[in-house]
Order: structure tokens, then C-alpha cells, then sequence
């Protein structure tokens, strides 16, 4: 089967619609079905709504409902794949309809498309950050083309995507004579040149956090911390993410048999992370960050004894991200990780050289927070 690309946006997009119209009615006979119009005369467009995803299968429906809206002309018929079908179609452990060849997906949806005497078939496949790949292959000509349609978001985006749809149907039975070519070469040109123009999809949000640790070698005495901050993120790829993040952190806290110790923390630093998709809401990665730590300790002992003390010491940390999508925008994100100190930080008593207090070399912290997609 011959394949064609179409990239360019024509002004006449009724005008191909109406010229589709009238060549499917004029067409020669070809060796699929015969064509007979619907019950109340309209030729049959097939709409395949096919996708895994909830978000990306609403704006499927929309586009079945846009071009009902747009080519009365056409009756629309939607087909839903067969999960059965689907399996049998496909090698993956995991079968979709994306998933599968063009010649693949054109022999799945064949015989559906011979049954409701279709002149053509319709379906998008989501390409990342707000782009799509919209296909229309002809039951009638042998011609299959595709449109990467780049939609962010907004009340029109469907009205576009039908526009679209009407112009590569138009220009299914308005062009002829074309060159013929392995299907197989076409995709993966189509692809190769698809992966060259999108951008990388990059999102912005911000995240305010609750965090608690202590030490688990080398400190001695209380080294329980807690408190909270607030982040930027970005995230390039659906990937890589890096945050910045300020932290304040209220501890260690401790009485002694003989007094009271207090301190507290502020903690300016930087993340970098790697999070993979398990599932459709759920996150699972790595995170390194780096961090200097402004701290400050008071140490009030008997009637004489006190010490305060601040100092900037430095905490490298390794540890996991863990995110629970709530919605388009909003995910809890769970990062549990081990830190290592560059400085050990020591308090004595004066009177026997006993020690109070000291800060640990490694230790543990948990952070939580609810991660606000901006953009």
C-alpha cells in the first residue's frame, strides 16, 4: 500500500472534504468491499479510539465528536480494538494498538471497516508534549496518510484536529500519481524526521515539602531533625528532573541529666533525579543531591556551663523518588535517602570533658510533598 506524508496546512479544508465526497461517489470499483452509504445515505468514516491512556482517549472521543461535527457529509463510526484481538495481533507482553506495525494496524481494523463499508479509516497516536500523529487511510484508493498535529491544550484543539482530518481526507482522493514505496520506509522516514522537529517536553512545577532524619553512625547523643521547605522542578523528557530547594530543620533536641541542648538548620540545595513510568499514576526512580548546611547548636549545662555554636558543614545524598499522580497536575512525591556529612561537629562539658553532643557522619531523611505542575 502506498504511503504519503503531509505536513502542510491547506485553507481549503472544506473545499478537500467536499472533493473527497464527490470522488468517493465517483471512484472506480476497487477489490475491498463494495462502498454503499449508511442508512441515511452518508458514506462511513471509521473513528478508532484505541488508546491506554485516559487523558489521551478523551481527546479520541472529542475528535470522533469534531468530525461529526465538521464532515456531515460522512456518518462516523468509532471502533474500540479488541484487548482478545489485540494480543492475538501483536507480539509485546503488553499489546496496544500504537503498538503495532501500519500493516498491522490497517489488517486489525479491515475487517471492521469492510463491515461498516468504510471509505476510510481514522486514528491518532499521542507523540509526546502536546504533539499527535493523525492518520487517515483510504478503503477506496489504497492511500494512507499522516499529519504530525502539534496541539497544546485549549478550547479549540479539537476543532484543529478535525480540520486536519478533513484536509488529509481531501487530499486521499484528490492526489494521484504518486511514486510507490515500501510502507515499512515511509514510517520509519515519517518517524525519523517526527523525532527531529518535536521539542522536548519540559515541565515546571513547585514543591513544598515536609522532611524529618537522624544520624545512623557517628553522632552521639539526640541528632533528630524535622521541619519543611519549598522547591522549584523541572522535568525535560518525562524523565531527567533537578529541583532547588530551601529547607529550615528544627533539632537536635535534648535534656541531659544536667541541662538542655537546641539547635536548628537551613539547608539550600540541589537534586538531580532519573523517574521512570511503572504505571499510568505511578513513579519510580533515583535522586543525588548536594546541599551546604547552615546549623547552629546552644548547649546550656549547670550553672555555668554554655556553648553556642554555628558552622557550615556539607551533605552529599543518594536516595529514592517515589511519585503517586493525583491528576494532570499534582502528584505526592516520597524521596527516602542516606546522607553523608563532610563535618563532624562535637560538644563537651567543661567540668569533665565528657561528650554532650555530636553530629553524625551518615544519616537517614524522608521528605514528603505534594509536587504542583505549573506548566
Amino acid at each position: 500500500m502506498p504511503f504519503f506524508v503531509s505536513e502542510r496546512r491547506s485553507l481549503a479544508a472544506l473545499a478537500f472534504a467536499v472533493a473527497a465526497v464527490v470522488a468517493i461517489t465517483a471512484a472506480e470499483p476497487v477489490t475491498c468491499a463494495p462502498r454503499t452509504p449508511d442508512a441515511e445515505g452518508k458514506p462511513v468514516l471509521v473513528m478508532v479510539i484505541a488508546s491506554d491512556d485516559p487523558a489521551f482517549r478523551e481527546r479520541e472521543q472529542s475528535l470522533a465528536t469534531q468530525l461529526a461535527l465538521a464532515l456531515d457529509a460522512f456518518a462516523i463510526e468509532r471502533f474500540h480494538p479488541d484487548p482478545a484481538g489485540l494480543a492475538a495481533a501483536s507480539s509485546s507482553s503488553a499489546p496496544s494498538f500504537a503498538g503495532l506495525t501500519l500493516p498491522q494496524k490497517l489488517a486489525f481494523v479491515g475487517p471492521f471497516a469492510s463491515e461498516v463499508r468504510a471509505v476510510a479509516v481514522i486514528w491518532m497516536e499521542d507523540g509526546g508534549g502536546g504533539a499527535a500523529f493523525l492518520h487517515v487511510a483510504s478503503q477506496s484508493t489504497d492511500r494512507a496518510f499522516v499529519r504530525i498535529v502539534r496541539a497544546r491544550g485549549g478550547p479549540n484543539t479539537e476543532e484543529e484536529l478535525a480540520l486536519a482530518a478533513q484536509e488529509l481526507l481531501g487530499q486521499v482522493y484528490m492526489l494521484s500519481g504518486s511514486n510507490r514505496k515500501q510502507v515499512e520506509e515511509v514510517v520509519e522516514r515519517v518517524m525519523d524526521e517526527a523525532d527531529s522537529k518535536r521539542p522536548l517536553d519540559v515541565s515546571w512545577g513547585v514543591l513544598p515539602f515536609l522532611e524529618a532524619g537522624a544520624g545512623i553512625y557517628g553522632h552521639e547523643g539526640s541528632s533528630v531533625r524535622f521541619g519543611g521547605g519549598i522547591g522549584v522542578e523541572t522535568m525535560v523528557g518525562g524523565l531527567f528532573f533537578a529541583r532547588l530547594s530551601v529547607a529550615a530543620l528544627a533539632g537536635p533536641f535534648m535534656e541531659p541529666r544536667d541541662g538542655v541542648v537546641s539547635g536548628w538548620s537551613i539547608e539550600p540545595g540541589l537534586r538531580l533525579g532519573q523517574s521512570w513510568a511503572v504505571t499510568d499514576q505511578f513513579r519510580l526512580g533515583f535522586v543525588v543531591g548536594a546541599a551546604p548546611v547552615y546549623s547552629t547548636v546552644h548547649v546550656s549545662l549547670g550553672s555555668g556551663d554554655h556553648q553556642a555554636s554555628d558552622w557550615w558543614n556539607f551533605r552529599g545524598a543518594v536516595g529514592a523518588d517515589l511519585r503517586l499522580s493525583l491528576g494532570d497536575r499534582i502528584a505526592v512525591v516520597l524521596e527516602p535517602s542516606l546522607g553523608f556529612w563532610a563535618v563532624r561537629k562535637s560538644f563537651y562539658r567543661i567540668s569533665d570533658g565528657s561528650v554532650v553532643l555530636r553530629t553524625p557522619f551518615v544519616d537517614w531523611a524522608v521528605s514528603a510533598g505534594v509536587l504542583v505542575n505549573l506548566w
